[in-house]
């Protein structure tokens, strides 16, 4: 089957605009998410949704 420029145009959507983005600041637990990204465990993660104990006990 082929795909004309009209059909493509169709499938792909509109394109993204700066209206259509969102800023993580807006989301804090994606943000506190993508801050411990690199976190070899969750602990602090957790502590900062405020679930978390921050004492090893």
């Amino acid at each position: 089957m082929l795909v004309n420029e009209d059909t493509w145009s169709v499938l792909e959507g509109p394109e993204a605009s700066v209206e259509d983005s969102i800023d993580i600041s807006d989301l804090p637990g994606l943000t506190l998410a993508v801050s411990h990204a690199s976190d070899e465990n969750v602990d602090a993660y957790l502590v900062d949704l405020g679930i978390g104990s921050n004492n090893n006990a």
